[in-house]
């Protein structure tokens, strides 16, 4: 949750230029689709340079480019997955700029576009939710983001998801819990977290973590210390790897 969901997708490492001239040439011609392709390109062009550099312009620079994309898909009535593809990533830029007047309605803009064409059971549309989840977590809205959670785990499990990706949002909705004071509820879902198989040790560390502190909220000292030596366990294992 506290990851930057930018990072999840921002994976790209070519980089592609246009001059003015080429890119007012391609604005004129009879196909907008063309142009809207050269501009996310070039968009995923600028994300790429980011990872390397980090610097923010490029993601400035990467969400005006998408912005003139979709005002053409949504001229020409594509919603495609390519095309909502653009939608998700534009808002995950905003969220990255700390534009949440922006990221937010796009956000839910895009995920009633993936129902309203079909594609609300698909994995995108599931990283969507989890995206818009991970955005109000960050801002400590935590009633918000345990909802988006919550409606994210049903989508990830009509698909092939990665378990571990299904486990992390399980503890998500945990960790939600846990800051609304619902220690309780906390436990019942870190119980099913914990007692899956899980080779990634920083989430386990976390799951084991949290679970320390549903039992010890609910004054359950002895289950509390059992989860305080896993915690050193780990924290030990982690030192050496």
């Amino acid at each position: 949750m506290r990851g930057n969901c930018l990072l999840r997708l921002h994976q790209y490492n070519r980089v592609i230029q246009y001059d003015d001239q080429a890119r007012g040439l391609i604005n004129q011609s009879i196909d907008p689709h063309l142009f809207a392709s050269i501009n996310d390109q070039e968009a995923a062009a600028c994300e790429g340079q980011f990872s390397v550099n980090h610097d923010a312009r490029l993601i400035k620079k990467a969400s005006l480019l998408r912005e003139t994309s979709i005002s053409i898909y949504d001229a020409q009535k594509d919603y495609a997955p390519g095309a909502l593809d653009q939608f998700r990533t534009l808002a995950c830029d905003y969220s990255f700029l700390k534009q949440q007047d922006k990221a937010i309605p796009l956000f839910r803009r895009t995920i009633q576009l993936y129902a309203s064409t079909h594609q609300g059971r698909t994995a995108q549309c599931a990283w969507t939710i989890q995206s818009l989840a991970d955005l109000f977590g960050g801002m400590q809205r935590w009633d918000e983001a345990l909802k988006e959670y919550q409606d994210a785990l049903p989508v990830y499990q009509s698909t092939t998801a990665d378990p571990l990706v299904i486990q992390r949002v399980r503890y998500d909705c945990a960790y939600c819990l846990l800051r609304l004071k619902h220690p309780e509820k906390a436990e019942t879902i870190l119980q099913l977290v914990l007692a899956e198989k899980c080779n990634d040790l920083p989430l386990r560390q976390l799951e084991i973590q949290s679970m320390f502190e549903a039992l010890s909220a609910q004054n359950k000292m002895e289950q509390a210390k059992q989860m305080e030596k896993q915690l050193q366990s780990i924290n030990e294992r982690l030192k050496k790897s």
